[in-house]
């Protein structure tokens, strides 16, 4: 018959476990044991594996942050130089040009600006450690930009400064040259533009020694100009001014020596054109003069050529001292057309012969060259000739004729060969 172990309770009264306590062989033995600690070096390796992995992860971001940096910098470079090249000297935000595209500061900046891009470049980085190499690069190049863009914006506003000095000078150089007298009130409206604390030119870049420099240009342009006005008005005024060292103060030595020069020639000028517009008068006075005669000479032929004629008046002393009243002939030929008047009446219907040795001595004096003593150059030797009976009425009115046009351009056949 099978006997059967009676069962024994391993709780004691109390309830708990007999104070028997179990050793690692009760529950398995050393090749549990041996199980345990590889699994403990197996979680070891495999946390430092994540490490290496996460760590190649990082380095592999922060160099693609870094050369991502690299290729901005470079777009940043030559944005930077682009900018420069077509930089308005009129934009106070030249910064704001370059690194946003020219949107207001707060505003969402141009599409393709250097900010954008940043913006664009900061999305694409998600690794931690990549996000903060980005920033502090972003950073770095940022402000590269702006100490650029400022250093710039100094030479920005003086290039501004130099147009707006330029058009300011010009204006009021050409209201000083119409008007002189306006010289003083020029220098005022300068002088009130260039210290004027909201213009142009208090501009950051623009000290007190710069714009010295500009008010003293201006005020010898201006000056310049003012002297040059005068020399058109009356250059012995201006020459004695500049002489006497009124101007020196407002102008520099080269200024003033080129205006001088000016000033003497600008009287030059004047002699000249007084000399000019005398002999000018002189030239259609002697014309007046000369149609006068010629018409008088017509008038006295013809009423010789056809006596008790009618049709054809005798020329009259009335005629000819009107004439001389109004300065329609000059006295001597006036007087002489008076002689021959009083002369044709007394020689009465019996004609004179014309002393042929006389009238080609005179004909040859018509054409000697200018100059000559002997030529005849109005009509006084003929007429003396006609007073004095050496030629007829016919023969007279022929070498003044001949006489009159060896003075025209084209100058008679005769004197032509």
């Amino acid at each position: 018959m099978a006997r059967i172990r009676p069962y024994e309770s391993q709780a004691s009264p109390l309830g708990q476990v007999t104070t028997q306590q179990a050793q690692l062989a009760d529950v398995g033995g050393p090749g549990l044991e041996h199980v345990g600690q590889a699994l403990t070096q197996s979680g070891a390796a495999g946390a430092h594996a994540y490490q290496l992995l996460q760590a190649q992860e990082d380095a592999n971001a922060t160099t693609k942050v870094h050369v991502a940096m690299a290729e901005m910098a470079n777009r940043a470079t030559q944005e930077l130089a682009k900018k420069k090249a077509t930089a308005d000297p009129a934009d106070t935000d030249f910064f704001g040009t370059v690194y946003r595209g020219g949107v207001a500061e707060g505003e969402e900046p141009a599409a393709g600006s250097l900010h954008d891009q940043l913006n664009k470049l900061r999305e694409q980085v998600t690794n931690p450690v990549a996000q903060r190499r980005f920033e502090t690069e972003a950073a770095a190049l940022t402000n590269q930009v702006l100490v650029q863009a400022t250093a710039f914006q100094g030479h920005l506003a003086g290039v501004h400064a130099k147009q707006q000095a330029i058009q300011l000078t010009n204006q009021l150089q050409a209201m000083v040259q119409t008007d002189p007298s306006q010289h003083m009130n020029a220098i005022a409206l300068m002088t009130a533009a260039v210290n004027d604390p909201q213009g142009i030119f208090a501009r950051p870049g623009m000290d007190a020694g710069a714009r010295e420099v500009i008010t003293r240009s201006m005020t010898e342009q201006i000056s310049s100009s003012t002297v040059r006005g005068m020399i058109g008005d009356s250059p012995q005024h201006a020459l004695h001014s500049l002489q006497s060292g009124e101007w020196d103060a407002q102008l520099t030595g080269e200024q003033k020596i080129v205006l001088i020069g000016a000033a003497e020639t600008g009287i030059r000028t004047m002699e000249v054109e007084a000399r000019r517009a005398e002999a000018e008068a002189l030239r259609q006075q002697k014309a007046k003069h000369d149609r006068t005669d010629q018409a008088f000479g017509a008038k006295f032929a013809l009423s010789q050529a056809n006596p008790g004629n009618a049709q054809f008046k005798p020329l009259t002393a009335t005629e000819i001292g009107q004439a001389l009243l109004t300065n329609e002939i000059d006295g001597p030929t006036g007087r002489a057309w008076l002689n021959m008047i009083e002369e044709s009446t007394r020689r009465g219907p019996v004609g004179v012969h014309t002393n042929e040795t006389v009238e080609r001595s005179l004909f040859k004096r018509i054409y000697l060259p200018d100059g000559d003593p002997k030529k005849i150059i109005d009509t006084a030797p003929i007429y003396d000739a006609y007073l004095k009976k050496q030629l007829s009425d016919t023969d007279m009115g022929r070498l003044r004729d001949e006489m009159v046009k060896s003075r025209s351009p084209e100058g008679s056949q005769f004197g032509k060969e």
